[in-house]
């Protein structure tokens, strides 16, 4: 018997309710009727008809390793990416560019302008850290940029400063105008400052940013800080503080350089303690004489033996003169009057001795 005229009797059918008309297989059995690749979807209606054993199906039989949901050439169970947009080259995950983020900053690949951002670096909007961005563009990174506002164009060092930034000895003076960029810190409040030396502001000041121990402004090779005059090359000392250097040679030199603190010098930085206008040995100061003929011996005053006898002789005859002066002023100014007053004694003392007699 075939109950349903599939031409396999009813003992040996296994789909006893075949359509008329339908093929069927050995076993009586119809496409319709089979579910070939047994995941409960018969192959009829199967739009995946070898679904791998054990997977899940959706109603048309069809599990994810089957799908491209978003045609992109990935199956959706390899697909990382399932919602590519139409058209857009993938990779193997079936991801596009712009649903990747390579370096796992949060931020896209295709709006990402870094795609390499290390790790752990926080970024921008861009999807850039500080060690990745050179704001003044001056070949130093953000990151390592101790000097961030570089004018355009300006040389930097490794800092990412230029020389209008830097002050590399520390005296406030920045390295484009500092002349003496070595500036001990030490002396570091003593460097000059004045940036011009008119009042237009159109003659640089060669020693700004200098000390004194670095100043030679006279050229003389000694440093304004032990200089006496640095305006002066000819002149740097003067040890006995008379106003008047100690080159003897140069303008202005001291004469006499030991001159005691305190006297009064002429224009040679000499006072009379060290000067002997007439050459005799004796100082000015101590010289009673000041006049000594060339040659003469002097005394301990500087006066020669001529000096002291000619002051003798005059010492005398103003002796004989007062003392001719005192005899006129007894005797009221007559002549004669002392010898008559003499005569007139004696003869008073002759006639007293007769008288006793």
């Amino acid at each position: 018997i075939d109950d349903d005229d599939d031409g396999v009797m009813n003992n040996a059918d296994q789909c006893p309710n075949t359509t008329p008309g339908e093929s069927v297989n050995q076993n009586g059995c119809a496409s319709y009727q089979l579910d070939d690749d047994n995941d409960g979807v018969d192959n009829n209606v199967d739009q995946c008809p070898n679904t791998p054993s054990g997977e899940s199906i959706d109603n048309n039989g069809c599990s994810n390793s089957q799908i491209d949901d978003d045609d992109d050439g990935v199956m959706n169970n390899a697909d990382q990416c399932p919602n590519t947009t139409p058209g857009e080259s993938v990779n193997q995950n079936g991801c596009a560019s712009y649903q990747l983020d390579d370096d796992n900053d949060g931020v896209d690949n295709n709006v990402d302008q870094c795609p390499n951002t290390p790790s752990g670096e926080s970024i921008d909007n861009n999807g850039c850290s500080n060690s990745q961005i050179d704001d003044d563009d001056d070949g130093v990174m953000n990151n390592a940029d101790q000097c961030p506002n570089t004018t355009v164009g300006e040389d930097v060092d490794e800092y990412g400063c230029s020389p209008s930034q830097r002050d590399v000895d520390y005296d406030s003076i920045t390295d484009d105008i500092d002349q003496c960029t070595n500036t001990p810190f030490s002396q570091s409040a003593t460097v000059n400052t004045t940036l011009y030396l008119d009042n237009e502001n159109t003659i640089p000041n060669p020693f700004v940013g200098c000390a004194p121990s670095e100043i030679d402004a006279d050229g003389d090779s000694v440093t304004s800080d032990i200089d006496w005059n640095d305006n002066d090359p000819e002149q740097w000392v003067d040890s006995d503080n008379d106003g008047y250097g100690d080159n003897s040679e140069g303008e202005n030199g001291d004469q006499c350089t030991n001159t005691p603190i305190g006297e009064a010098v002429d224009s040679n930085g000499c006072s009379q303690s060290q000067l002997d206008d007439d050459n005799d040995g004796v100082k000015n100061n101590i010289d009673q004489c000041p006049n000594t003929t060339a040659g003469e011996s002097v005394n301990a005053d500087g006066c020669p033996d001529s000096q002291i006898v000619v002051d003798d002789e005059e010492d005398s005859e103003d002796s004989e003169t007062s003392s001719e002066s005192e005899d006129k002023e007894d005797s009221g100014g007559l002549p004669g009057f002392s010898l008559l007053l003499t005569v007139s004694s004696f003869t008073l003392a002759v006639l007293f001795i007769r008288f006793r007699n």
